[in-house]
């Protein structure tokens, strides 16, 4: 059999290898490597008092992953309302997701198309648009227009009034915005949609709210951001489009939002992703992102996790490989795979191969890329035999690898069918998963990173009471004080065990039977349980009362 090291350092995850030519497109601008110290300028250049303003300070380094950019979401983030509305849809049903729609490069319909929108935590009143290009907008529903205009330039400019009028759980209505007689020659781009008291033409991209909530954190985590999870993209023309509405947020903004508030990003590349996505996304980081700061860099999300497509891609691509390199049946090929460990053994080669293209592009600035092997926390196998791996082929010294990360989550042994009586159910419950579980967990992490003289992270964190049992019971434990002193016990614990960067998951989202996920449920609640037990750690440092 062929050397089993080597298969899979060819067979690295699933993105097909794009040639390295020595100048790459972005853009539409060709860099040479001489030019690329040149190129490289951000909002916070020169910007001494905002960095400071920004700059983390806590006394434990506590980072957040922040929610998904969903339509109805109450993080408050965008300036620009809809870029945080739903993928383009039909005319009739804004809601639904066009599939036959064809875009433009830009990300704007060719033909009449609909866009549907919240903005939850915005004030009603006289909204204000703009866009350029061609075509006619209107609203309906929870928006009607009241003026349109185009400028000599061709920018359409204009206003509606966005309804107070609101649904049967109390959220305002969705507005409904769509656009016809669009010239596919000169479709519309540069879509603006501010709310009222905001200024139309702000450079502006987050809100002063939203700057203000992630301000006390030393990372974010951009996970959920670029819809990792499930992700199909495979090329640098399938990323997020930075000026475009729709699902998942640009690297342009993921750039700009930790360059305004001095945060350290912590990426999850596409598992489909070729070398010539890894390429451009690490030029335009290296263009970009603010050299004073560590970029984290993780191969996709949870690839031992069986939720997600991305853990069924792995197992699949390597098991096609087997079988046309190997010629070997499915059953034998199945059997090679778990035996040799193959998907561990692919997920660090390929985290391996995406710092390598990152250090390439950032150049002098190479030790700022920090690439970070993450595993199941109840399981150290597969981050032990990453690990192993990486020693056996001897590749660390050049790999670098920064840390191991675990997502320590304080769940009950009933798990989403847990159906407690009481909120002190809920505590006593969990506190017994905590010592039993949790404990042992991180103190065989720990150790484990010490042997291979590593940093322990954690890429996600915190309570993990889900299910629809008791949902009035487990909602009301979010915001007991005995959730505080749970999360700063687990805090302290984590530190004393060895445990360094901790980032918590996550930042603000709702109670549902999906979870109980954010630190606030909106923007606007003035202080949470959950909230003030992160700050209060941050600020005095765990192990403290």
């Amino acid at each position: 059999m062929k050397n089993i090291f080597l298969f899979t350092l060819s067979c690295i995850l699933i993105g097909a290898r794009a040639s390295n030519a020595e100048k790459l497109k972005v853009d539409g601008n060709f860099l040479s490597p001489a030019q690329k110290s040149l190129t490289f300028s951000h909002s916070l250049a020169g910007n001494s008092a905002l960095k400071d303003k920004f700059a983390f300070s806590g006394k434990f380094p506590l980072g957040i992953n922040l929610a998904k950019d969903v339509s109805w979401s109450n993080s408050k983030m965008w300036v620009n309302v809809v870029k945080g509305a739903r993928d383009w849809g039909y005319v009739d049903r804004p809601y639904e997701k066009d599939p036959n729609l064809k875009l433009s490069e830009k990300g704007y319909p060719l033909s009449d198309a609909g866009l549907w929108f919240e903005g939850l935590e915005y004030q009603p009143g006289v909204w204000q648009f703009s866009y350029k290009g061609s075509g006619d907008i209107s609203f309906t529903f929870g928006g009607t227009l009241l003026s349109t205009t185009r400028e000599a330039d061709g920018t359409v400019t204009g206003t509606f009034l966005r309804s107070d009028r609101k649904t049967s759980d109390g959220e305002l209505d969705s507005v409904h915005l769509i656009m016809r007689n669009i010239d596919p020659d000169n479709p519309p781009y540069d879509l603006k949609v501010v709310a009222s008291g905001y200024d139309l033409n702000s450079p502006d991209v987050f809100t002063t709210e939203f700057l203000d909530f992630v301000k006390p954190f030393k990372i974010l985590r951009y996970m959920d951001l670029l819809e990792t999870n499930h992700s199909s993209v495979k090329t640098w023309s399938d990323r997020i489009k930075p000026d475009a509405p729709g699902s998942g947020v640009a690297y342009e903004d993921l750039i700009e939002l930790s360059n305004i508030t001095n945060k350290e990003a912590w990426i999850t590349l596409p598992h489909l992703a070729d070398d010539e996505h890894i390429r451009q996304t690490a030029r335009l980081f290296a263009q970009k992102y603010d050299r004073d700061l560590n970029l984290y860099l993780e191969n996709s999300n949870e690839l031992w996790n069986w939720v997600f497509d991305q853990t069924y891609d792995l197992h699949n691509s390597i098991l096609d490989q087997l079988m046309a390199a190997e010629n070997l049946t499915e059953a034998e090929a199945i059997a090679n795979k778990d035996h040799e460990q193959l998907p561990q053994k692919a997920v660090v080669d390929r985290l391996c191969h995406i710092a390598d293209i990152f250090r390439q592009e950032f150049g002098d600035r190479a030790d700022r890329i920090k690439p970070v092997l993450a595993g199941q926390a109840s399981n150290s196998w597969h981050i032990s035999k990453g690990l192993e791996h990486l020693t056996a082929t001897s590749r660390q010294s050049s790999c670098n690898l920064h840390a191991i990360a675990i997502a320590p989550y304080i769940d009950t042994y009933d798990g989403e069918d847990f159906n407690p009586n009481s909120v002190d159910e809920v505590f006593s419950s969990m506190r017994e998963y905590y010592e039993a579980e949790i404990k042992p967990q991180i103190t065989e992490h720990a150790e484990l990173a010490k042997n291979y003289n590593l940093k322990l992270y954690a890429y996600e964190g915190g309570q993990h009471l889900t299910g629809s049992d008791a949902l009035e019971i487990k909602t009301a434990a979010q915001n007991d004080p005995r959730m505080g002193q749970l999360l700063q016990d687990y805090f302290c614990f984590w530190k004393e065990s060895g445990g360094e960067d901790f980032v918590y998951y996550s930042s603000i989202s709702g109670n549902s039977e999906d979870g109980h996920w954010g630190v606030k449920t909106s923007i606007s609640q003035k202080e949470s349980v959950k909230h003030q037990a992160l700050i209060d750690t941050i600020e005095k440092g765990a192990c403290t009362k």
